[in-house]
């Protein structure tokens, strides 16, 4: 069942209504744009949309998405309105055509819709197309379905409220039963829940007009307990738009001289939808994007032009994937950017980043995590320059955004470190600073003291990881940890046992947060990395659950569950492909192979992990 809809952007055009207050487009007998539907039909009634251009060319919808926004007939009960940014369905992108799957909220009144169009979105901008001419026909057999404002966005909230309710026919059907045989214990069931799922409430409703249970009092209460429900979830959707890491992502998509790149290549689009579509959702699902040693490298480097070729376009997909995937998190996992440039350069090439960055899905909390190229210094040094030609912590803070807690966050100050919660997941995402060096230290010779390959643990850090991060609600949560550079003796790298100072400490908190016993560390064998009294006690917690620990830095896919007893540590590849005298991977540029990250995809309740492998490599499957 289905109608098709032409437009010419730039050519289409309407006369003004003739009465602004009273909205009603006035459609001509030569108008070619209608639907039409009947009233309580769903997603079966399919629109088929062709848009051009003014010049005749199809209007190019690669990367889009499009929305439906209408105005409903007039109805005795109000007005409302309908926002759906989920019926889209590309299906010749370059040619402009596309299919909308209509929602069943924009069929609930009868009569002719005072506006409808499409809103066609792409990298932070938008453009409509002309209204279309709906009329809504009436359904006098079924009825009872009663109109409100529908969009899309906030419905997917109160849908995470209703997931646990759709696992099977018979937990709806003993819901009903419930309802009718114990009415008043129902009653603060409901009101707790806000909006339980639709087929639900339909159920309820026939159930109830059947054995009038209702009188006209209860119902007025029912119904202002589901509008305060509805209501408190618009304020939480309105107040993502109004705080600040929304308004950082809409001034980075509006500075033009952050933001560049390009459209999706079609290379990519088969990967590209293996981590978009069909990745699992729910309360005891954890989806983070994470991307890791895209080395990004300006153009004019003092390397040589196109080291690291398309990286930040790299940075821009995998943001890009979290608009359709409504990943929790995204973790730029360090090498950042590859350093080896002049410090004022360096301070844009991190903006830059962080710009891709945030043209993720605005409930996405996005973190950048320090390796040991993000400030220029393992270049730096091996050149022979000062210190004080790379970038302090200070700057690297800045460029990172650690300054605001953007998402929430609990950091240490404004530290590298951190920790977010998910409580309705009972998950909290850790990321450590691997490269916590005394980098301001110079021998007497005025060089480092500590290059960047040199990576360590200081007491401060392990003292909030031990005392902080890893002190949960209760043990029934989980924890996930990201740091850039791994423990020296995972994945058989036979690196120095020195190369990482303390690492050895921070296994020996792991283990004891996973044992729920106690942890003490004193250790003076290196001032610069010394350790005095640190102490940590789990037992009153209780044994702790571990999930993994993910790293990158050695540009290549692998895993190892020996250092810390079952645990997995995942290593994630590198994203970048790189072109120089050291290394050539000029084979993979402009093919599949050319990128590489994951959505790393975690099951708190079965206790595995499906890495959903972008580009070059393959899935991953974990257990813990």
């Amino acid at each position: 069942m289905s109608q098709t809809l032409t437009y010419v952007i730039g050519q289409d055009r309407r006369p003004h209504v003739d009465n602004v207050q009273d909205f009603k487009v006035n459609f001509d007998g030569s108008n070619t744009n209608w639907v039409q539907a009947r009233q309580y039909e769903r997603s079966m009634r399919q629109v088929f949309v062709n848009i051009k251009n003014e010049d005749g060319t199809p209007l190019d919808l690669t990367g889009c998405n499009v929305w439906f926004e209408g105005l409903l007939p007039k109805n005795s009960a109000g007005d409302f309105r309908i926002i759906d940014d989920k019926g889209y369905v590309a299906l010749d992108p370059t040619a402009g055509r596309f299919r909308f799957d209509m929602p069943g909220h924009a069929f609930t009144v009868a009569g002719s819709y005072r506006q409808a169009f499409f809103r066609i979105l792409k990298d932070g901008n938008s453009i409509t197309t002309l209204e279309f001419d709906l009329d809504v026909l009436a359904d006098k057999v079924i009825d009872g379905l009663v109109p409100r404002t529908y969009i899309s966005p906030v419905e997917e909230l109160i849908n995470e409220i209703e997931t646990k309710y759709q696992d099977s026919t018979d937990k709806l059907t003993k819901m009903t039963s419930d309802f009718v045989d114990q009415f008043t214990q129902s009653m603060n069931t409901l009101k707790a829940l806000g909006v339980t799922v639709q087929n639900g409430l339909d159920a309820l409703e026939a159930k109830i007009k059947q054995d009038n249970l209702f009188t006209q009092a209860e119902a007025d209460a029912f119904k202002q307990a589901l509008q305060e429900a509805v209501q408190k979830q618009l304020d939480e959707f309105q107040s993502q738009f109004n705080g600040p890491a929304f308004k950082e992502a809409q001034q980075a998509s509006l500075d033009t001289n952050m933001m560049y790149g390009e459209s999706l290549p079609a290379y990519f689009q088969n990967s590209f939808n293996h981590v978009t579509q069909g990745i699992p959702t729910g309360n005891n699902i954890v989806n983070i994007a994470t991307i890791a040693d895209a080395h990004w490298q300006e153009e004019g480097a003092t390397i040589f032009s196109g080291y690291t070729a398309k990286s930040l376009e790299h940075y821009q997909w995998c943001a890009l994937s979290t608009l359709y995937n409504h990943a929790d998190a995204l973790i730029a996992l360090g090498d950042n950017i590859n350093g080896d440039e002049p410090t004022g350069r360096l301070n844009m090439t991190l903006m830059h980043v962080r710009a891709m960055l945030q043209t993720k899905y605005v409930r996405t909390a996005m973190f950048m995590i320090r390796g040991n190229h993000d400030n220029g210094a393992g270049h730096q040094n091996t050149e022979g320059k000062s210190a004080d030609e790379v970038l302090d912590d200070n700057a690297v803070k800045n460029g990172f955004g650690t300054k605001f807690n953007y998402y929430g966050e609990v950091r240490d100050g404004d530290s590298f470190y951190f920790y977010k919660d998910f409580p309705e997941k009972k998950v909290r995402i850790i990321g450590l600073d691997s490269n916590d060096i005394p980098l301001e230290k110079k021998d007497s010779n005025g060089h480092y003291a500590y290059d960047t390959n040199t990576a360590g643990f200081r007491s401060q850090q392990l003292n909030w990881f031990a005392n902080k991060a890893l002190m949960l609600p209760d043990n029934t949560w989980q924890v996930v940890v990201f740091f850039h550079i791994p423990f020296p003796n995972a994945f058989g790298q036979w690196a120095e046992d020195d190369s990482f100072k303390n690492y050895h400490h921070a296994i020996e908190i792991l283990d004891a947060f996973k044992n729920g016993t106690t942890v003490s560390v004193n250790d003076t064998s290196n001032s610069d990395f010394s350790i005095t009294g640190l102490q940590a006690d789990y037992r009153s917690q209780g044994q702790g659950t571990l999930i993994a620990v993910v790293n990158g830095h050695l540009h290549k896919d692998d895993q190892d569950t020996s250092i810390l007893n079952g645990t997995p540590i995942i290593e994630v590849t590198t994203s970048a492909s790189f072109v120089s005298s050291v290394v050539n991977d000029s084979k993979q540029r402009n093919t599949n192979d050319e990128d590489a990250w994951d959505i790393i995809s975690i099951n708190t309740k079965e206790r595995k992990i499906h890495c959903y492998r972008f580009g070059r490599g393959s899935d991953r499957d974990f257990t813990y």
